[in-house]
C-alpha cells in the first residue's frame, strides 16, 4: 500500500516511547514466525494475523524500534510517545528549534507545570500535553509544579 499510494516502498519508520502502561499493557511487533504472503493475506481475511506476531507486555519507560515495513500494532492499556519518520505518509512532528522555519515539541509524559519562553510567554502544561513551541523562540524553562517528566523532540 506505501509503494502504490504514497510512492514509498515500506512506509515510515517510528519510535515508540512507553510513557505508562496498565498492567496488562502489551504491544506487537513484528512476525514470530515466517509467512507466505498467501498466509499473509488469508490471515487478514480470518481477522488470526495476530496469531503470528511477536506479542510484549510493555512496561513505563520502554523504548521501540519499528523499521520501516514492519507490521506493528498497540495494545490496550499502552500510552505511549510516537515519533515518526518525515516521510510522505505523515506530516513532519518535529524540527530543531533552532531553525528558523520549524519548531520543537514537547510532551508532558508526567506531572505539571509552567513552560516559560525567551519573550516571557508562559502556559501550563500537564501529563499527556503536548506543546509545540515555534522556531523563533530561543529558550524555553520548565517551572515544575510538582515531578514532571518531559519528552521534547528535533528532527
Amino acid at each position: 500500500m506505501a509503494q502504490s499510494v504514497h510512492g514509498q516502498p515500506f512506509g515510515k519508520t517510528e519510535m515508540w516511547y512507553v510513557v505508562s502502561a496498565d498492567k496488562d499493557a502489551h504491544l506487537m511487533s513484528g512476525l514470530s514466525a515466517e509467512i507466505t504472503p498467501e498466509e499473509y493475506v488469508s490471515r487478514v481475511e480470518n481477522n488470526t494475523i495476530t496469531d503470528v506476531l511477536c506479542d510484549y507486555k510493555v512496561q513505563s519507560g520502554d523504548v521501540f524500534f519499528l523499521p520501516a515495513g514492519r507490521i506493528h500494532s498497540i495494545g490496550k492499556g499502552c500510552f505511549i510517545a510516537e515519533i515518526q519518520q518525515t516521510s510522505d505518509l505523515t506530516e513532519p512532528l518535529s524540527v530543531d528549534v533552532k531553525s528558523k522555519d520549524s519548531f520543537m515539541i514537547v510532551i508532558c509524559l508526567e506531572g505539571k507545570g509552567i513552560l516559560k519562553d525567551s519573550q516571557e510567554n508562559s502556559i501550563n502544561l500537564k501529563q499527556g500535553e503536548t506543546i509545540l513551541v515555534p522556531a523563533s523562540t530561543e529558550n524555553v524553562t520548565f517551572i515544575p509544579e510538582s515531578k514532571m517528566k518531559i519528552l521534547t523532540s528535533w528532527v
